[in-house]
């Protein structure tokens, strides 16, 4: 979670407001509260919060409307939404309505609740804000622009695994996603992980009333999984607040008490569905519309030349809107060592696979490149240093711990990268980020 990241909380109902305030402060964010229409959609295009939670509750406007202007505003279309529902709520299921919104929370308002929904609400506001600028750069390059973020959306029907326990042959659940979606089914402690892997399946349902730890656990087996994290799961469970929480805890993307609302589901496996295809779309448009002045040819990464481009885009976004920026490079001496002793093609055959290693354990959005012939730079937008430094040192220890091969050499090498990072401040230039990173890289190597 980005501790200074900004919530605009609207809603004419204070009992739900403060509720939903309380959450968030208890999560270390900053609240902006309205109880007018008017007076949050004039926030939200003029503060740009990184996320919004809108209630049903307006004297003066209806939340369709507000859902209008919204996303008609250059200003204010790419923040996450998320539909808040109070304890009297009565939200419209419909799908013309529940697509124009990211997520729900809803009565209670548990933390847990609150905290994953928000947190992934703001890794979908970074990725569209990237997206956004990646765009800005490439224009700049020449290149054909990314297609945008609202290439998302899809007519085709959700493609959904159901996987329940025996406790939940009669609880509707796969009655009211039939014809809804393509739907297959299996069996808790089954073979759940093995009909996700290499499939297309876009939401994973998870349903079992007698024995709720059969549940949980394949929560966790999905979330263990490295190319199954970002599955969105919806677990069905009693209205138990404490199960509610433990589905959240254990991965859950929501958390669904029964008595079985039709509708409700549908349109929560809706909002799932649309997520999951934006993030495999965003993932997809990253990587394309490069030319060659923007890419490294020994490596396919982004060249120094696009990577300080776009950085300067990234450094104005993060003073004007305030918003953390992080960069780490990571230095690799034996590159030099290994073109001296064997030559080109031996040092380039590692650069490959370093690259390569490199960009498959960042996200999507971050911007890895070739700073020069020994080390790689990655920028992490929207990003404080203390939630990225884990993630670093965790790449510092696979790359150490891999085995490269050469061309030609019959004994693989090992490396010994160096992490540096840094954390714009701000008035930081390009240039004075990267030379702190470097810094403490080329400390880390001395010591």
């Amino acid at each position: 979670m980005v501790n200074s990241a900004r919530v605009l909380v609207a809603d004419g109902n204070l009992k739900t407001l403060n509720l939903v305030s309380e959450c968030l402060r208890r999560l270390g964010l900053v609240n902006l509260l309205e109880t007018s229409a008017s007076k949050a959609i004039s926030r939200a295009q003029n503060e740009r919060p990184e996320v919004m939670l809108l209630g049903l509750e307006f004297n003066d406007r209806s939340c369709a409307s507000i859902i209008s202007d919204l996303k008609s505003s250059d200003e204010s279309c790419d923040i996450p939404i998320l539909l808040m529902i109070g304890e009297n709520g009565a939200p419209d299921w419909s799908k013309e309505f529940v697509t124009q919104f990211d997520e729900v929370i809803e009565w209670p308002f548990g933390d847990e609740q609150v905290q994953a929904h928000v947190s992934a609400a703001l890794r979908l506001g970074t990725m569209r804000s990237e997206l956004n600028r990646r765009n800005e750069t490439l224009r700049i390059f020449g290149a054909g622009s990314a297609d945008n973020w609202h290439a998302e959306k899809s007519d085709n029907p959700p493609h959904i695994l159901l996987a329940r326990g025996d406790g939940a042959s009669d609880d509707g659940v796969e009655e009211a996603l039939k014809g809804f979606s393509r739907l297959e089914t299996e069996r808790l402690g089954s073979n759940v992980l093995g009909t996700l892997s290499g499939s297309d399946i876009e939401f994973v349902v998870i349903s079992e009333n007698d024995n709720f730890q059969a549940a949980l656990d394949t929560c966790d087996d999905i979330r263990r999984n490295p190319t199954l994290f970002h599955m969105p799961i919806l677990t069905v469970c009693s209205a138990d607040p404490e199960h509610i929480a433990q589905a959240y805890q254990h991965g859950a993307t929501a958390a669904f008490s029964l008595p079985l609302n039709g509708d409700e589901l549908r349109a929560r496996a809706t909002m799932g569905v649309r997520s999951h295809r934006l993030r495999g779309h965003m993932l997809n448009a990253y990587r394309a519309g490069k030319n060659h002045a923007m890419s490294d040819d020994t490596t396919g990464l982004y060249s120094a030349e696009f990577f300080r481009q776009h950085l300067q885009t990234l450094v104005a976004d993060a003073e004007r809107w305030d918003k953390s920026l992080s960069l780490n490079v990571i230095a690799v001496p034996e590159v030099n060592q290994i073109r001296g002793e064997y030559g080109d093609s031996a040092a380039d055959h590692l650069l490959k696979q370093l690259s390569g290693m490199i960009s498959r354990l960042v996200r999507g959005e971050d911007l890895c490149a070739r700073l020069d012939d020994t080390t790689f730079c990655i920028a992490l937008p929207e990003s404080p240093l203390k939630a990225t430094s884990p993630t670093m040192q965790r790449m510092a220890g696979v790359l150490g711990f891999t085995e490269y091969s050469l061309i030609e050499i019959a004994t693989p090498v090992k490396i010994h990268p160096s992490i540096g990072s840094a954390e714009y401040k701000s008035g930081d230039s390009v240039e004075d980020l990267i030379g702190r990173a470097l810094s403490t890289a080329l400390a880390a190597n001395a010591a």
